[in-house]
């Protein structure tokens, strides 16, 4: 009979344990450091530049020779409309792209959700959150149902910034 209160304990407890990833979606611990990063492929060079320099996600980018740098524009959407908090102001990050023969691989680190700028007795401070913060504990990407919401609804996002759609061409 004692057995069965211990055996209860054991399963409420496993149930309630929170367990630790080192990728999700697109998301991958690298360096300590929350970073999204896919390879995209069969996609002709020359749109690859043109889809990077008309998107205004990536607009503000400086081109290398086979690359491209810099921080994104914020992107003024709301992530998640309920909870977490941070999740409702638009985001930003550190790009990296880099380009070879028919794909283009990005990485997108450093990334922050813009809040508002706050005002108290006449000190302004604007309030910024980092994914990193709120999605990594002992250096790993926490697992849970809020997380996994955050992460997979900004994989999509990020995925559909750097997407180069074919144009069809009709004979109509």
């Amino acid at each position: 009979m004692k057995k069965i209160p211990l055996l209860l304990l054991l399963i409420s407890s496993s149930l309630f344990s929170q367990k630790y990833l080192d990728s999700l979606y697109n998301f991958k611990l690298i360096e300590k450091q929350i970073t999204w990063q896919k390879v995209f492929t069969n996609i002709d060079s020359s749109k690859i530049n043109s889809h990077l320099a008309t998107t205004e996600f990536s607009s503000t980018l400086k081109k290398l020779k086979t690359s491209f740098t810099g921080r994104t524009v914020n992107t003024q959407k709301r992530v998640v409309k309920n909870h977490p908090y941070f999740a409702t102001f638009g985001f930003d990050g550190f790009c990296k792209i880099e380009i070879k023969s028919n794909k283009f691989r990005v990485t997108l680190k450093d990334i922050y959700f813009r809040g508002p700028t706050i005002q108290v007795y006449g000190v302004q401070n604007k309030q910024d959150y980092p994914l990193q913060n709120n999605v990594i504990k002992k250096n790993q990407i926490k697992n849970s149902k809020r997380n996994n919401r955050l992460l997979k609804k900004l994989d999509s996002i990020i995925n559909s910034k750097f997407t180069i759609k074919e144009e069809k061409k009709d004979d109509w």
